[in-house]
């Protein structure tokens, strides 16, 4: 994270004229590296989505820090996409529970999040079907916070 926040960013934004509209996306251990990134810094990226992420793993500790730390995103709007895909282990569906239930349970009023289930989807189905969504989602999102940009980004 610090190389995408310290190096990545810096770099396209002194070649590339950007807006604000920052999102990080990721898919099972890439899915976890978003729900850590969004409650260690949650400024650094707008829409955060989590395609079928690797919560499960160590009894689950994803989720459990991923609970601890939603209070860490206090501040602006931000918005959540997680998806998982309908024909996935009840491991896996047990961990994307737990996800669904810290957000209910602990994420500020400024936490806006939706998720689906991808009807038959194995996990390595989802993000396929998931990604459509996400961005369609995302920019309901922006349209209702008022965040779209004078380009329309």
């Amino acid at each position: 994270m610090k190389f995408i926040e310290t190096e990545v960013i810096p770099y396209i934004e002194s070649k590339y004229s950007l807006n604000d509209n920052r999102v990080l996306s990721g898919f099972s251990a890439g899915g976890s590296f978003v729900l850590y990134t969004i409650v260690t810094k949650p400024q650094l990226f707008n829409g955060y989505f989590a395609f079928s992420p690797a919560a499960w793993y160590d009894a689950s500790i994803v989720v459990d820090e991923f609970k601890k730390g939603l209070p860490n995103t206090t501040g602006k709007p931000l918005f959540m996409y997680l998806s998982l895909g309908g024909a996935e282990n009840k491991i896996i569906t047990g961990s994307f529970n737990g996800l669904l239930s810290a957000i209910k349970t602990h994420a500020p009023l400024n936490f806006y999040s939706k998720y689906s289930y991808s009807d038959n989807a194995e996990h390595v189905e989802n993000p396929y079907i998931s990604v459509p969504k996400a961005l369609k989602e995302y920019y309901k999102f922006r349209e209702e916070k008022n965040i779209i940009s004078a380009n329309g980004y």
